[in-house]
């Protein structure tokens, strides 16, 4: 065999290589959205004063969905368990699929150099049982700060409603 057939061929190779690669990622890798939220919980710290914690959680069970907030400064007595209605979860998931929550999960990674710093952590679960795990100290996934503002703003409205 000649060289030049030789090259053909295996730039042949590595065209096949990338075609299938790039079919991968963009097709069968990409984690599904997330839809239909069962459970939500999320939770995170600014310091360690007392009452420092932030945490959100979004229960629903038979179409009817209860939010536990607990806000930045308040006491873990003073948190509210509050009826939701379908809007505000559509919102939520909204939010999770514009930043691609889904791709969060087995996020666990922590800065050992940092002793006096923050963490966040989030549990969710649909409807179809599939579940997103992460967790991180003084280290977040992308997006983490405009999932968390939103999710502030989100939860913060209807905590002061009532």
């Amino acid at each position: 065999m000649d060289s030049t057939k030789t090259k053909y061929i295996i730039l042949i190779i590595v065209l096949i290589i990338i075609i299938l690669f790039t079919i991968y990622t963009l097709f069968i890798k990409k984690p599904k959205p997330i839809t239909s939220i069962k459970i939500l919980h999320f939770s995170y710290n600014k310091g360690n004063m007392i009452n420092s914690n932030v945490s959100y959680a979004l229960d629903c069970k038979d179409g009817i969905c209860k939010a536990t907030i607990k806000p930045y400064d308040i006491p873990d007595e003073e948190q509210k368990v509050i009826e939701v209605d379908k809007k505000v979860v559509e919102k939520i998931e909204k939010i999770l699929k514009q930043y691609n929550v889904e791709r969060w999960n087995n996020f666990n990674k922590n800065n050992k150099y940092v002793l006096d710093g923050n963490g966040f952590s989030m549990y969710i679960k649909t409807d179809e049982d599939k579940t997103i795990e992460a967790s991180g100290y003084m280290m977040w996934p992308k997006n983490y700060n405009e999932v968390r503002d939103s999710l502030d703003n989100i939860f913060m409205k209807i905590y002061n409603r009532k």
